[in-house]
């Protein structure tokens, strides 16, 4: 019986150490950043003013609310000329087991030569491929007409993108990643979008950029603005009942690692208080 017991709680103490020491740690936080002071928590920029972009801190209010806000001019960019203003300080890398939500606002303003996208969510710095790594809002082709797509996206796979919306009009946008029943869903602008996704993939930033197109060009540009843009980290439940059983494991490690007279003691003392 004394055997079974410790390999029982070997196997436990191996689960919470995968679980939660490993470098893609399970973590809940939320931000909030509404640009008041300039970028704030988008504390990294890399080639958002170069190859034709021009974008970041802008003091003008396009997205709605008060001024203040980021945006300005995004050019179409590969993944070896990758533009984009993010918060890479989440405090670690987002694996498997994290939701993912974001909301905020946007607004297009204009474009030149169309043919083009922006990206805003969560994504992996590390990686070579800026659009395969990515998950959240795209916006793009607005040359059509007057008017411009969006939709979600998820590692370079998009769901429908058949939200026709008018320009220099602020719209919302609120999606949620959820790893257990692997779907990128939620609203933009009043139109519901759900997508499946691969449910392995890990990010440790959240940003606004462009990267994802096949060839790039300074002269096909987007003029988009964002504000208000919350993003939130949760544990999923899987998650949490490692965590559990973990904790539970190092409780139990704790008691029967006492000499029999002092756990006897214990129960003895629990018995009394209970009369």
């Amino acid at each position: 019986m004394r055997r079974i017991t410790s390999l029982i709680i070997l196997n436990l103490f191996v689960i919470l150490h995968a679980g939660i020491l490993a470098p893609e740690s399970a973590f809940a936080f939320s931000a909030t950043e509404t640009f008041d002071t300039g970028l704030g928590q988008f504390d990294t920029v890399v080639g958002n003013t170069s190859n034709g972009n021009s974008f970041g801190f802008s003091n003008t209010s396009h997205a709605g609310g008060t001024a203040a806000e980021v945006g300005g001019t995004f050019a179409r960019s590969t993944s070896l000329n990758l533009a984009y203003v993010a918060d890479t300080s989440l405090g670690g890398t987002l694996g498997a087991t994290t939701d993912l939500q974001m909301n905020g606002r946007f607004t297009v303003t204009g474009e030149n030569n169309g043919d083009n996208e922006i990206l805003v969510g969560f994504f992996d710095t590390n990686a070579s491929d800026f659009d395969n790594s990515f998950t959240g809002l795209i916006i793009l082709n607005p040359s059509i007409s007057t008017n411009f797509n969006t939709g979600i996206t998820n590692n370079g796979t998009s769901g429908s993108l058949n939200s026709i919306l008018t320009r220099n009009t602020p719209y919302p946008f609120s999606l949620e990643l959820n790893r257990s029943t692997g779907k990128l869903s939620g609203n933009i602008a009043g139109v519901n979008y759900s997508l499946t996704v691969t449910n392995t993939t890990t990010y440790d930033a959240f940003g606004i950029g462009s990267g994802g197109s096949l060839s790039s060009s300074s002269s096909n540009t987007i003029n988009a603005y964002f504000d208000n843009l919350t993003y939130t980290a949760v544990p999923a439940p899987s998650s949490l009942i490692v965590i559990a059983l973990g904790f539970g494991c190092l409780v139990f490690c704790q008691i029967f690692r006492r000499p029999a007279g002092i756990r006897q003691d214990i129960v003895h003392r629990q018995k009394s208080s209970r009369t």
